[in-house]
């Protein structure tokens, strides 16, 4: 059995805010916080009331603060958290102007016909 909805001090500022609700998403936030409140309906049965998921329905039901009649907009999408730092390690040093250091082939000062003989012999 599901626990009852509470937020009762929340339902006299959703009224409000269904009174006041210009867009869609206003009226259906202030459902979300209502219909559980007044007519005692689970998350699930809100959910299909208003026509959205009830993940959704439960985020505007936890989101929303009534002294600033609005939700809270600090959660944020993982989009938006993103890390857009590049991952290779060459890619990040190319950002920066700096390259990769890999050793000479051969010693600046070696003569190369001196090895041509070592390798004959």
């Amino acid at each position: 059995m599901a626990r009852k909805a509470s937020g009762a001090e929340q339902l006299v500022v959703a009224m409000e805010r269904l009174k006041k609700a210009k867009t869609e998403a206003e009226l259906r936030a202030g459902q979300a916080i209502m219909l559980p409140l007044v007519l005692g309906l689970s998350l699930e049965q809100t959910a299909l009331a208003i026509g959205r998921s009830v993940g959704v329905t439960c985020r505007m039901r936890t989101r929303y603060d009534p002294a600033t009649e609005e939700e809270n907009k600090t959660t944020r999408s993982k989009r938006e958290l993103r890390n857009r730092a590049k991952a290779s390690l060459y890619q990040m040093l190319a950002r920066y102007g700096w390259r990769k250091l890999a050793p000479d082939k051969s010693h600046p000062q070696a003569d190369p016909a001196a090895r041509e003989a070592w390798k004959k012999t």
